[in-house]
């Protein structure tokens, strides 16, 4: 069974990490721009588990910027076999942050790396440094000039409404263009 550091690890690699709070069945870490928590628990204590977890963050001796409430992602191990249904519920429950949940018996979610190969449906050979979030924006817009520079807007410590609106625009046109 692996300990909520080592989910930590597994999950930011090649990142290093900063831990600010750890207990047996949960830990929470600064990750370069990222503030991420992990709790592991049986189905029956998973509400009051997270709910902890988000206690321990807040009495952990670091402040937490304005900005940083926008970076808080809680990993959840739930136990091997709960249905997907299950997993994607917890996930939906954005009260404290936004969540990953996955199965013990699965692999640890990659915060860094993987995304721009789902995307792109390209294969990742886990041996080989990622890539950047500039490389994986780029190659999700596939030569979309107007889309790549739409999606600059994630990039933005601060997302000014008139950018994010855009951004729903141009997406919303780019699936409209997908679905036909």
């Amino acid at each position: 069974m692996r300990s909520c550091e080592q989910i930590l690890a597994e999950a930011v690699a090649p990142h290093p990490l900063a831990v600010l709070a750890r207990e047996p069945d949960l830990a929470w870490a600064r990750v370069a721009d990222l503030v991420v928590g992990v709790v592991t628990t049986p189905l029956e204590t998973l509400s009051s588990t997270i709910d902890r977890s988000y206690e321990a963050l807040e009495a952990a001796p670091v402040t937490l910027r304005r900005e940083d409430l926008w970076s808080i992602v809680l990993l959840v191990q739930l136990p091997a076999g709960t249905p997907e249904r299950f997993r994607r519920n917890v996930e939906v429950q954005t009260t404290g942050s936004r969540k990953l949940a996955f199965n013990e018996d699965r692999p640890v979610p990659k915060l860094f790396g993987v995304l721009g190969a789902q995307l792109s449906s390209e294969r990742v050979d886990p041996l080989q440094p990622t890539s950047t979030v500039e490389d994986t924006l780029t190659r999700f817009a596939a030569g979309n000039a107007r889309l790549r520079v739409a999606l600059d807007v994630l990039l933005k410590a601060r997302q000014p409404r008139d950018e994010v609106e855009e951004l729903i625009r141009v997406l919303a046109e780019e699936l409209q263009h997908d679905s036909k």
